[in-house]
């Protein structure tokens, strides 16, 4: 009996490790929780920082519209049609990025022996702080370069009147995660791309800040992403209607 009654004090009882185990999933729960209340708040930091990298890329727009009667094109061609230079190049000085711009030389193409090396020396306002890459060079900042848009590469200067669906419903440029390129390569988004939701590609929460011909700004998400082909365009007779910051 007494062995039996010291074996019964001796075992221990489940009730600790119960509690013990409980206090780690509430731990671990506690964690989790407060990682996502980390990384929430500090997207939505980079988020606003994007968002006005874009402002002052469009504020840069209107003034080269202001001094030259036009907006940028998309690229500046050689003789044969081929790509030389980007408009993140044209709109420097509009940037006050003079001595940057006084660097290139617009006698070669943009991957040339002199402007090549100039890749690294990125501007402040086309660097994407949701961008995560170790390539210093890289911009997601882009225009939409196809046929109808504010950028067609086959129409011509484009000016204020052309925009024939008005300035708050022609988009201007777009935050584009998914297919980064180096900031002087004259390279943007084309039509194919923008349908196949390239911008969205890499992009926390699937939203991305877009920037309107009027110089604001809309939220792109998954929900709304379907307005963007007819914001693309700047004479489509198509008005997509403003979203709302989710």
């Amino acid at each position: 009996m007494s062995g039996i009654q010291d074996s019964a004090i001796e075992t221990p009882s489940p009730w600790p490790r119960r509690c013990l185990l409980g206090a780690i999933v509430l731990l671990v729960a506690w964690l989790c929780f407060g990682m996502y209340a980390l990384v929430e708040p500090r997207d939505a930091s980079r988020f606003a920082s994007s968002t006005n990298n874009l402002k002052q890329i469009g504020l840069a727009m209107h003034d080269y519209h202001d001094r030259y009667g036009m907006f940028p094109p998309a690229y500046v061609p050689d003789e044969s049609g081929r790509p030389m230079h980007s408009w993140r190049v044209l709109i420097l000085p509009f940037l006050e990025q003079q001595d940057l711009y006084d660097k290139y030389d617009f006698d070669e193409p943009w991957d040339g022996p002199n402007n090549l090396p100039l890749l690294t020396k990125l501007p402040q306002v086309y660097r994407d702080p949701r961008l995560a890459s170790d390539d210093v060079s890289l911009t997601t900042y882009q225009v939409i370069a196809a046929p109808g848009t504010m950028f067609d590469p086959y129409a011509g200067p484009i000016r204020f009147p052309d925009l024939v669906d008005g300035t708050t419903e022609t988009l201007l440029a777009i935050e584009n995660l998914g297919r980064p390129v180096p900031w002087t390569k004259p390279v943007d988004m084309n039509m194919e791309d923008l349908l196949a939701r390239v911008p969205l590609y890499n992009a926390p929460r699937e939203i991305v800040p877009a920037l309107m011909s009027d110089g604001s700004t809309r939220w792109i998400t998954a929900k709304n992403y379907d307005q963007l082909p007819a914001a693309a365009t700047r004479a489509g007779n198509d008005t997509p209607s403003a979203e709302t910051p989710p």
